[in-house]
């Protein structure tokens, strides 16, 4: 798991990480490289910036995966050329499939899923943009932040 977040890093830890990286102290592709020195099987784009993207291809090992989750603000510099020497391919998602959701409260409901550690926020509805998604993308110290929607208890 890498971020520039040490609050997230830590939750990552209580998810399973074996292993954390501090883009703050660390360059993401040293750090990668010198825990898989053959590369990672499978990398995740989840941040959504170009410099991701390109250390995505650079710490994946050749005929690995990068997946891109993320949303991308615009477009972004990409040589093909760079995919030729790295070697990898790059799948994308496509958001969730319809049974994510019914799989994910099931395990939740089962205990099997504890995701309560993840929750860094508790917001209302009408609080939406400026408590939730300004504070995502501003405050680095928060993971999930859940809405409360009109009526529920």
């Amino acid at each position: 798991m890498l971020d520039v977040s040490e609050t997230r890093l830590e939750k990552a830890k209580l998810f399973g990480a074996t292993d954390v990286i501090n883009l703050k102290e660390q360059d993401a592709v040293q750090a990668v490289r010198a825990l898989l020195p053959n590369g990672a099987n499978v990398t995740f784009e989840v941040a959504g910036v170009p410099e991701t993207f390109t250390q995505s291809l650079k710490v994946t090992k050749p005929r690995g995966t990068v997946v891109v989750v993320s949303i991308f603000a615009g477009p972004i510099p990409f040589n093909p050329f760079d995919l030729t020497v790295a070697g990898v391919k790059i799948v994308s998602s496509a958001a969730y499939e319809p049974d994510v959701y019914q799989t994910t409260i099931d395990l939740m409901a089962s205990g099997r899923l504890n995701v309560r550690e993840a929750i860094t926020g508790k917001i209302e509805l009408e609080n939406l943009v400026e408590e939730g998604f300004h504070a995502l993308l501003n405050d680095k110290s928060h993971a999930k932040i859940l809405v409360k929607l009109s009526g529920e208890q």
